[in-house]
């Protein structure tokens, strides 16, 4: 992973779905969360990331096709496991109580986070209603949300929120509407 680049994607790509031990159901979540501190690491590449997320859970499928001739795919379920382990370990730290330095380490951290799950959407490995969830929990609160929460919700629109505007699903349009709100009573940065 310490080579990939647009230029060599293909390349590596094959070169990592040529490998026996990938489908390995012992192997596939370490492969997951490798993705996730990688993009955690190196937001720059959280792309190519989440696209080769996308090439081994299609290969997976291809792989996986079970009796009734449904194709699975347990890297999908170890992304969903992943992405909700970051989220719920967020609420572990506590921002009030730690020095400036480990506020911003964490803060880039959750940024990092937020735009590794918006490239794993826009490669539809993650769905509407997991982003949906995201935001709601960020933002629908009675009391304005904290900064970084409406930091990483902003984050989050930013990256895919020309997707979510085309559909009005799983309640994006409150969420909109929230964001709206909020600005308008100078709650949010």
């Amino acid at each position: 992973l310490n080579k990939i680049t647009h230029k060599n994607f293909d390349d590596l790509c094959e070169q990592i779905l040529n490998n026996e031990h990938i489908l390995h159901a012992d192997v596939i979540p370490k492969i997951v969360n490798r993705f996730f501190e990688k993009a955690l690491d190196e937001p720059v590449f959280a792309e190519l990331y989440a696209k080769l997320c996308f090439e081994i859970a299609n290969f997976e499928a291809q792989q996986n096709v079970n009796s009734s001739g449904t194709q699975k795919s347990n890297i999908r379920v170890s992304i969903i496991n992943a992405a909700q382990n970051v989220f719920e370990h967020e609420g572990d730290f506590d921002e009030e109580h730690s020095d400036e330095e480990h506020r911003d380490m964490f803060r880039k951290r959750k940024i990092n986070n937020i735009k590794f799950v918006a490239e794993l959407f826009k490669q539809q490995m993650i769905s509407k209603k997991i982003i949906s969830h995201i935001l709601k929990s960020k933002l629908m609160t009675e009391e304005a949300p904290r900064e970084s929460d409406a930091e990483v919700s902003c984050q989050l629109l930013m990256a895919i929120g020309h997707i979510l505007d085309k559909d009005e699903g799983h309640g994006i349009g409150n969420v909109f509407n929230r964001v709206e709100s909020l600005i308008n009573k100078s709650h949010m940065p």
